[in-house]
C-alpha cells in the first residue's frame, strides 16, 4: 500500500508541476532547522512536500470550492520513518481583509494541526495569529518583497521559537 502512495504522490507532483496554476516554495528555519516546502495546486486538486534533515511528508488530494471566499481540501500521504499512511485536510475562507486557514493531520507520527488568522494591513503587510502543534501560539508577520518573493516572520510565544520562511512564487 504504501509504494502505491509513494508513487501516485510522485506521478501527481509530476503532473502538478507541468500544469498547476499556483506554485511556490517556502524555505524555513526554526530554532536552526531548516526545511523546504513545495505547495502546487490546479483548481480542483494539491499536492504537498515537506522535508528537513531526517523528515519528510507528502500528500495529494482533491479540493473543492465551497464558494468564492472559502474551500477546503483532504489528502493523503507518507511521512518518512512511519508505515502507516498520513492524513490531512484544510479549510480556508477570507472575507475582505481577513483570511483563516485550519490545517489538521492524522496517522503516521500522530497528530497535527496549525490555526491562522492573518489581516492584509497594506498591499505589502500582512500581520496574523497563529496557533500549532507543539508551539503554541505566535504571532506572525508578512512582507511581499516582490511579486515573487514574499517573508514571513512568526514568533511563538511559549518557547520563544522563532519561525523565519521565505516564499517563493514560481
Amino acid at each position: 500500500m504504501r509504494n502505491i502512495i509513494t508513487v501516485a504522490i510522485i506521478a501527481a507532483i509530476t503532473f502538478f508541476s507541468l500544469n498547476a496554476e499556483a506554485n511556490n516554495v517556502r524555505f524555513n528555519s526554526l530554532n536552526g532547522v531548516k526545511s523546504i516546502e513545495v505547495n502546487l495546486e490546479n483548481s480542483n486538486t494539491f499536492a504537498y512536500v515537506c522535508m528537513s534533515k531526517g523528515w519528510s511528508e507528502a500528500y495529494v488530494g482533491p479540493t473543492i470550492k465551497i464558494s468564492n471566499h472559502a474551500g477546503a481540501g483532504i489528502g493523503a500521504g507518507i511521512e518518512s520513518g512511519c508505515k502507516n499512511v498520513r492524513f490531512g485536510g484544510f479549510l480556508w475562507a477570507y472575507q475582505g481583509d481577513v483570511s483563516i486557514l485550519a490545517l489538521l493531520e492524522e496517522g503516521g507520527s500522530g497528530q497535527w494541526h496549525k490555526v491562522a488568522a492573518d489581516y492584509q494591513l497594506t498591499k505589502k503587510v500582512k500581520i496574523g495569529l497563529v496557533e500549532q502543534s507543539y508551539l503554541g501560539v505566535g504571532v506572525s508577520s508578512e512582507i511581499k518583497l516582490t511579486d515573487q518573493y514574499i517573508l514571513q516572520v512568526t514568533e511563538f510565544l511559549h518557547g520563544k521559537e522563532l519561525k523565519v520562511s521565505l516564499k517563493i512564487a514560481l
